[in-house]
């Protein structure tokens, strides 16, 4: 008998002696790749999906400027716009408001809005700018107007024309849903308005909470930021998207570490399971190698077909383990 047909002569006899035995080895490795390959691609889409929808609060900026506190005063607003590298400036308040109508449901029922200088938007953020009526365009800046997203429109089960109650510490206001947003993430519960009524509405007159950044042509971001930073003290942080995305991944750490720690558990305990199942069965198959190597099957060719047998188990558990991941 040839090599070939010998090694496949002997699969097949340990498959049809232990065949339920077989099945339990793909299986615990199935399960346990299965596992793993599922918590990354959890932790893979929930890293990218903090990514994109930190991203798209930024718009399209090319810097941040925010204060170590919530917020600061917007007399840095015109100081930004005179400065000699920067092309235009859009000033920023971002508010945490309540929906009292969903607090019976929620244990915390909030979103974010928005607050922006619509002309200076236009420029640097045009992703967050509200779409109004066609027969209404002064909607933008309205003093109780507001545009949400699609998942907040969604969330509050509310449409264009509809009004809205949000909290602000103890004090609420109604707002007129205008219309959407000309960009939004999906799944991302954010509503916009202009900044004016946005101070005025939640008693932060004169604060900003960023200002976003355009720089002109030629102009190196690098060496502007440090040059700004210095400008600016240890009062004020800029920041770009890629520092956006590891911020992202910073605060998941945690979270990502203890799920593959799990995932590795799943993966070592299916590998001792096997590895055990395999010794018992060369054990017991003692009588059988030791045939096999007076009929004159060398070391090296018995050792060959025993990782042939483990491989094959091996590949297939892996590869039913991906596709149920």
């Amino acid at each position: 008998m040839n090599p070939v047909s010998l090694t496949r002569w002997l699969l097949l006899g340990e498959w049809c002696s232990h065949r339920l035995q077989s099945v339990v080895a793909v299986l615990a490795i199935m399960l346990g790749v299965a596992l793993g390959f599922t918590i990354h691609l959890i932790n893979t889409a929930a890293v990218s999906e903090f990514s994109a929808a930190t991203r798209s609060l930024s718009g399209t900026s090319d810097l941040t400027v925010r204060a170590v506190q919530s917020t600061f005063d917007e007399s840095l607003y015109p100081t930004l716009m005179q400065h000699e590298g920067v092309a235009q400036a859009s000033p920023v308040l971002e508010i945490t408001a309540g929906v009292p109508a969903k607090a019976k449901s929620m244990h915390n029922p909030v979103f974010k809005i928005l607050g922006l200088d619509v002309f200076r938007a236009t420029a640097v953020t045009p992703d967050l700018l509200g779409v109004p009526a066609e027969d209404r365009q002064m909607d933008i800046l309205a003093s109780d107007a507001v545009f949400l997203s699609p998942a907040a429109m969604e969330w509050l089960s509310v449409k264009q024309g509809d009004s809205i109650e949000v909290s602000a510490g103890a004090k609420r206001i109604t707002l007129r849903v205008a219309g959407g947003l000309a960009r939004a993430h999906a799944g991302q519960r954010i509503a916009v308005m202009d900044i004016g009524a946005a101070q005025w509405h939640f008693d932060q007159l004169g604060q900003l909470s960023r200002i976003e950044l355009k720089l002109r042509q030629g102009v190196d971001r690098n060496a502007f930021r440090a040059t700004l930073g210095k400008e600016l003290g240890a009062s004020y942080l800029l920041t770009e998207s890629e520092d956006d995305d590891e911020r992202a991944h910073n605060m998941s750490r945690a979270y990502r570490v203890n799920l593959n720690i799990l995932a590795l558990v799943a993966l070592f305990t299916g590998a001792f399971l096997i590895f055990s199942s395999q010794v018992l069965s060369t054990i017991r198959r003692r009588s059988q190698l030791a045939l096999l190597r007076v009929l004159g099957m060398t070391r090296q060719q018995i050792l060959r077909q025993l990782l042939l047998e483990s491989g094959i188990l091996g590949v297939l558990g892996s590869l039913l383990g991906l596709a149920l991941g």
